[in-house]
């Protein structure tokens, strides 16, 4: 954090692109900001409503110019999908498209009277997916003997869900990200795109 210098601290509504720049003008109005963005581009990570907005801004500011309401260093500001929010959909993904395995799981470790939500909240999912990860770790070796060559769908579709798509979704934020390998961290990217794609996630077929 020695580098990270807290500016200002804005609270508003994000709903619309009037809001959106409402917030870029507050950030432009800060002189050091301002200067930096006048030749200097800022990365900023954000979920999709924040990139398609901005984006929308910056398209708005390079049609109309100065006869638009959105400041002109608003166009060196680069909006892409954050890595935690990338770790945080994928998980809830994962958990989401085969959530009749965890229900069954859920029941298991918490009996039948327990209700496992449809959509449960970020540390339950977060919760059962470690779980069913240490889980597999112990019968991991045993399992994958027995089906090596199992060309069963279904049997192949779990072992690729508890050996890859788990643990690639678990690792890709606290691990992959925060190791700062950039070779390694694209090619998670690559493979949670995939995941995304496979189980067609909204809004990842549009930004990149």
């Amino acid at each position: 954090m020695d580098n990270t210098k807290l500016v200002k601290l804005k609270v508003g509504p994000l709903h619309s692109l009037e809001d959106y720049i409402d917030a870029l003008q507050s950030l432009t109005n800060i002189g050091e900001a301002r200067t930096y963005l006048e030749n200097q581009i800022l990365v900023a990570p954000m979920d999709y409503p924040g990139q398609l907005n901005v984006r929308s801004a910056v398209n708005h500011r390079i049609k109309r110019g100065d006869s638009s309401d959105v400041p002109r260093q608003v166009i060196h500001i680069v909006p892409i999908i954050g890595p935690l929010h990338v770790s945080l959909n994928s998980r809830e993904s994962v958990f989401l498209f085969n959530y009749n395995f965890f229900d069954k799981l859920f029941h298991v470790i918490y009996g039948s009277g327990k209700v496992l939500a449809q959509k449960p909240k970020p540390y339950k999912i977060n919760l059962l997916l470690e779980i069913t990860f240490k889980g597999w770790s112990q019968i991991r070796l045993t399992v994958l003997q027995k089906f090596e060559q199992s060309k069963d769908p279904e049997a192949r579709y779990l072992i690729n869900l508890l050996d890859n798509f788990i643990p690639l979704v678990l690792d890709f934020y606290p691990v992959i990200f925060r190791n700062g390998n950039w070779p390694v961290y694209r090619e998670a990217m690559f493979r949670i795109w995939c995941i995304f794609y496979q189980y067609q996630r909204k809004n990842y077929n549009k930004l990149c």
